[in-house]
């Protein structure tokens, strides 16, 4: 049973990554053509990350800078997760901000 689980959760991230990955590449098709760069951005990882309701947490960082939002995987009961994902972002304007949260995805089942 556990087993099962694991690889489906494993399966579903997979698809999460490459459905993610498929956006960007629209993203950045449609990006303007006066786009100044790239801006790149590492989450390597999280430390003394609080229990969520005392049950534990399934972290990921959500990124946003304008319209432009990224996620990481998430660290399935994980109060110490190292992503080391690398985000990428089109940027059009050197006025905008990045902002970066720590999010806790709710469990699959319970």
């Amino acid at each position: 049973f556990w087993v099962d689980l694991v690889l489906e959760v494993e399966a579903d991230t997979r698809k999460e990554l490459e459905n993610e990955a498929d956006q960007d590449e629209a993203e950045r098709a449609a990006a303007p053509a006066i786009a100044k760069g790239m801006l790149q951005v590492l989450v390597v990882e999280a430390r003394n990350l609080q229990p969520v309701h005392g049950i534990g947490t399934n972290p990921y960082v959500r990124a946003v800078v304008g319209q432009q939002v990224r996620k990481t995987w998430t660290a399935w009961s994980n109060l110490r997760p190292a992503w080391n994902c690398i985000m990428e972002f089109s940027v059009v304007s050197l006025g905008g901000s990045l902002e970066l949260e720590v999010m806790s995805q709710a469990p699959l089942f319970g």
